[in-house]
């Protein structure tokens, strides 16, 4: 048998892709690379707003810190910052966010009131335990989020 040569255009068929296979290949080609990117964004957006509980924590326990510093005698003078009270502040709260720092106002609540704790003897220092409340809230990209902390505070 006698072998035939292929054909010039025969060739050509043969080593090469055909327009449609190549629009399918970068139409599948961008489909990938717009579902990686979407991921990419919805994880950045969901740091940030961690980032921004991070932060209100970081508010409530400062103020924490604060109230269970103070001297507190329970035979003398209550500090007006453990007289039971609702006291409320503006805060700031720092969140970067695509190399931009982004300010989120928001309100500190402190609560002072005194302890809901049992007492059968009338002990003095259990009459003087305080529980103390602090909460943060603010808006983050139209929800509104909060972050609250407590601590009980006796005399020293």
């Amino acid at each position: 048998m006698e072998s035939f040569p292929l054909k010039r255009h025969q060739k050509r068929h043969l080593r090469a892709f055909t327009l449609v296979e190549i629009v399918v290949a970068i139409g599948i080609f961008g489909f990938v690379v717009s579902g990686i990117i979407l991921a990419l964004l919805q994880l950045n957006s969901m740091a940030a707003f961690g980032r921004s509980i991070s932060n209100a924590k970081e508010l409530c326990q400062e103020h924490i810190e604060k109230v269970l510093t103070v001297p507190y005698d329970s035979a003398g003078a209550i500090p007006a910052l453990l007289t039971n009270q609702v006291e409320t502040n503006n805060v700031l709260i720092f969140v970067n966010q695509d190399d931009t720092t982004v300010i989120i106002p928001g309100q500190r609540t402190t609560t002072v009131s005194k302890a809901d704790v049992a007492n059968p003897l009338n002990d003095p220092i259990l009459n003087a335990v305080l529980q103390i409340t602090v909460r943060v809230e603010y808006k983050y990209r139209g929800i509104n989020t909060s972050y609250e902390m407590y601590t009980m505070r006796t005399p020293d």
